[in-house]
């Protein structure tokens, strides 16, 4: 029913790229976790972002830039 074609990349081309995969995901995971940390421990930085809103509108603005930029490009 399916056909399958040979792999287009090589064994080490394919690692290669779940390597940055897995280390994009990690570089994500730690900041998060690092901003997690300053809240839970830091009552004065957790008081800076309740006050001060703009921050996360200023940061949620720019996700859906990238996003949006990253869905309409185009390769030529």
């Amino acid at each position: 029913m399916y056909h399958y074609e040979e792999p287009s990349l090589s064994q080490s081309a394919r690692q290669n790229f779940v390597k940055k995969v897995y280390a994009i995901i990690s570089m994500q995971l730690s900041v998060t976790i690092a901003f997690v940390w300053l809240n839970f421990y830091f009552k004065s930085f957790a008081r800076f972002q309740r006050d001060n809103t703009w921050t996360f509108w200023l940061a949620f603005i720019g996700s859906l830039i990238s996003l949006v930029s990253l869905c309409t490009y185009v390769v030529t």
